[in-house]
């Protein structure tokens, strides 16, 4: 398996992924040399008494020395990822898609106060809409709908009021 490449970028984020990349390799291969280990193990099992079992031993040997390698290297490997992880400052790490915990706090504390009102707003509709329904089913398909008029309704506010980004409309739509 070839190693990922040393990144052209720099920085903090640039190692974290580098490290990673590598990490991923490493753990892959020796997944792979662990099925060969075992294969050869069960060939050697399975020879025929007529066959000459020191090709078996030696390969078995052989796959087990470089299983015991790679093995070694993965687990230096992921503990120098796990340590390097570790002493990063957060603020150096990949910001790319990141946003920070005041950020994340500002959407949560928004996100709660619309979808109350989009709960107010479907508890005020549903009783009205609801009362007259013929069956449990159609009872359903009135309250779903009602509820995802609701959110989608309270998201379009929050959106319209820049709480929100235009695309958070977007993925709430897609699911709904």
């Amino acid at each position: 398996m070839k190693p990922p490449q040393q990144p052209e970028e720099k920085g903090a984020p640039a190692a974290l992924r580098f490290l990673e990349a590598r990490e991923a390799a490493s753990r892959a291969n020796v997944e792979k040399l662990s099925t060969e280990y075992l294969k050869a193990q069960q060939y050697e099992l399975d020879q025929p008494p007529e066959m000459d079992g020191a090709d078996f031993l030696n390969r078995t040997k052989a796959i087990k020395q470089h299983l015991d390698r790679e093995t070694d290297d993965y687990l230096k490997l992921a503990k120098s990822l796990r340590e390097f992880s570790k002493a990063v400052d957060p603020d150096k790490r990949d910001n790319s898609e990141s946003i920070t915990r005041a950020d994340g706090e500002k959407v949560f504390r928004m996100m709660a106060i619309y979808c109350n009102t989009a709960v107010e707003n479907f508890s005020t509709r549903i009783i009205s809409e609801i009362r007259d329904a013929p069956s449990e089913t159609e009872a359903y398909e009135i309250t779903s709908t009602v509820m995802k008029e609701s959110l989608v309704n309270s998201i379009k506010s929050a959106v319209g009021e820049n709480h929100l980004a235009p695309w958070c409309l977007a993925a709430v739509e897609d699911i709904l």
